[in-house]
């Protein structure tokens, strides 16, 4: 039992991990499977066939910053309605209690509104983004935004720049709590 429990969090750490590049997570995939026996297993010599269409580390490197998973959307979407609704309402019950989870909803967005137009929050760091970000977004997102502009300036580091005709090559490092370098980022600007 301890070792399925070990090979269903290896199995997540290295599947899941947005900062492996493809080269590790091969490396990684072949580790696991010698590991836990499963070298000639069939299904999971599918699941890596496939391994670019669903691995993150195969397509990180894609712009996709607007997408949530959909089971994610519906399970937010579920969460919220099941506060209100219960499966033995009749019509005239459920739409009450729609009613109620919107005008709810409504008084929060409202709050949250009046809070960011009449606080200003404490800023953690000089960056012009963060102070630009206070200004954009609602104080309770705006504060998870600043966790991710913290982590950004504590473990992100710019290690080279390019030039290269019209554009510019930016080489960013992502470190680990230890301060080694975990991976390496080339990010291209047109000018």
């Amino acid at each position: 039992m301890v070792k399925e429990t070990n090979f269903l969090k290896d199995f997540t750490k290295i599947v899941w991990n947005v900062h492996m590049d493809p080269d590790e997570f091969e490396s990684r995939w072949m580790q696991i499977m010698e590991d836990y026996g499963l070298s000639t297993d069939s299904w999971f010599k599918d699941l890596y066939s496939i391994r670019k269409s669903w691995i993150p580390a195969f397509f990180k490197d894609m712009p996709m910053s607007g997408l949530m998973k959909t089971t994610s959307r519906s399970e937010s979407i579920n969460a919220f309605f099941n506060v209100y609704a219960a499966f033995h309402n009749n019509l005239v019950i459920f739409l009450q209690s729609f009613d109620m989870a919107i005008e709810l909803q409504r008084s929060s967005h409202c709050e949250e509104e009046v809070k960011t137009k009449s606080t200003v929050p404490r800023m953690v760091s000089t960056r012009r983004l963060e102070s630009h970000a206070a200004k954009v977004y609602t104080r309770n997102i705006f504060f998870e935004v600043q966790k991710e502009i913290t982590k950004a300036v504590w473990y992100c580091g710019l290690e080279d720049i390019e030039k290269v005709d019209t554009k510019r090559i930016f080489t960013v490092t992502h470190k680990n709590k230890k301060s080694e370098v975990k991976t390496r980022y080339k990010v291209l600007v047109f000018l």
